[in-house]
């Protein structure tokens, strides 16, 4: 099993109303590590802006797929129509209305020097490893308290 972190930029996509529907994300576009995200692979959802950080958590639940995305009326960015690469995911905990504030995760030794936090406009998804992973674990639990 693998950790990911999948990002949504609030100024292409309506990510906190998205979140606020059970069930409204089903699938993700991914640019890279196709070969690598699979099926029960676990992810934190990160929104980017302003007030960035992670706002949910989840689990890939098909894998990598070259295709037309699923209208979505969130989606507020250019839509050509053209195949993307597609993962399936489940939201399964949203962490609305708090989350884990982006000053939160760079103070954090374990997480300061992970790919979302150095190369934020590297594309989806961003690898963590098991210390990173397991460092965003306890933030969330202090989050969902």
């Amino acid at each position: 099993m693998e950790y990911w972190v999948l990002q949504a930029s609030p100024k292409l996509y309506r990510v906190i109303d998205a979140l606020a529907n059970p069930g409204a994300i089903r699938e993700w576009i991914v640019a890279r590590y196709f070969n690598r995200i699979a099926v029960g692979d676990e992810f934190a959802f990160w929104v980017s802006g302003s007030q960035s950080g992670v706002y949910a958590f989840g689990v890939v639940t098909e894998p990598t797929e070259l295709k037309v995305a699923e209208p979505d009326p969130y989606w507020m960015g250019p839509d050509d129509g053209s195949p993307e690469h597609l993962i399936g995911i489940e939201i399964t905990d949203r962490l609305l209305p708090h989350y884990i504030p982006r000053s939160k995760i760079k103070a954090d030794p374990a997480l300061a020097n992970s790919l979302i936090i150095r190369m934020p406009g590297g594309g989806n998804p961003f690898p963590l490893n098991d210390v990173q992973w397991q460092a965003i674990q306890s933030h969330r639990t202090r989050v969902m308290g």
